[in-house]
């Protein structure tokens, strides 16, 4: 596992609204977030995707454990990107989603567009299976 990048995006008072950790798992970009994605961080939710599928990076999982509100902007974002990254050859998978925020993942069909996965390691493990 490598370490690559951590970014954040700041609140009022200088408080953090979203973290986001890359780390590198057996040749598959992580991107961990922490926070909510809302108006206020859905540029930095983006863009640390985009960074990652503009750099050639086709394999990636999306660590959600921390989230505990996605906007339908957020999810936007998730079906803006789906199709760029397939067609480079790789996926994008979602790890330990809360159960609250799956619901809606569920509501809204994305199940049946992305592979749902308790914990990071088996998204990762997924990509070799």
């Amino acid at each position: 596992m490598s370490f690559s990048a951590l970014f954040f995006v700041k609140g009022l008072g200088g408080r953090r609204l979203l973290n986001v950790v890359e780390t590198t798992r057996a040749g598959v970009q992580v991107l961990s977030f922490a926070g909510k994605i809302d108006a206020r961080t859905l540029g930095e939710f983006e863009a640390g995707i985009q960074d990652v599928v503009t750099r050639g990076d086709a394999r990636l999982v999306l660590d959600l454990s921390d989230v505990p509100f996605i906007s339908s902007a957020g999810f936007g974002v998730l079906m803006s990107v789906i199709d760029g990254i397939r067609e480079q050859g790789g996926d994008l998978k979602i790890a330990a989603v809360p159960s609250e925020v799956y619901r809606i993942f569920e509501l809204l069909e994305f199940n049946q567009v992305f592979e749902f996965y308790d914990g990071i390691e088996q998204a990762v493990a997924a990509f070799d299976a």
